[in-house]
């Protein structure tokens, strides 16, 4: 089988920043499936000496494979960056909610079930 990288996927837009990487909706090529395409900076994950922790994060998301979790669909490299797509969650994560700090009732109900 053909190695999956960045020329498979459409870029569209960006919908999150972390401390060394970014979060963009792609769209990939041949399926039309939309993923969120999460890529790091090897640069300042070396600076920042978080690289133990984003291979890490790496390994759990290929270990899991769970109807609610976002799973690891695809992950490849290139000289600058590391790539991860995932599952795209269109209503944001639970961190995204969390960090809001304002849940109502119906909210609190659909995330605990």
């Amino acid at each position: 089988t053909a190695l999956v990288n960045l020329r498979h996927f459409s870029l569209l837009r960006s919908v999150g920043r972390g401390s060394f990487g970014k979060v963009r909706i792609v769209e990939r090529k041949d399926t039309k499936k939309l993923y969120a395409l999460k890529y790091i900076s090897k640069a300042e994950c070396i600076r920042m000496e978080a690289l133990t922790n984003v291979i890490r994060e790496r390994n759990i998301l290929e270990e899991i494979d769970h109807p609610f979790i976002c799973n690891l669909r695809f992950a490849f490299q290139d000289d600058d960056y590391m790539y991860m797509v995932i599952d795209l969650m269109m209503g944001g994560d639970l961190r995204f909610h969390i960090t809001r700090r304002h849940f109502i009732q119906n909210v609190i109900r659909f995330w605990i079930a």
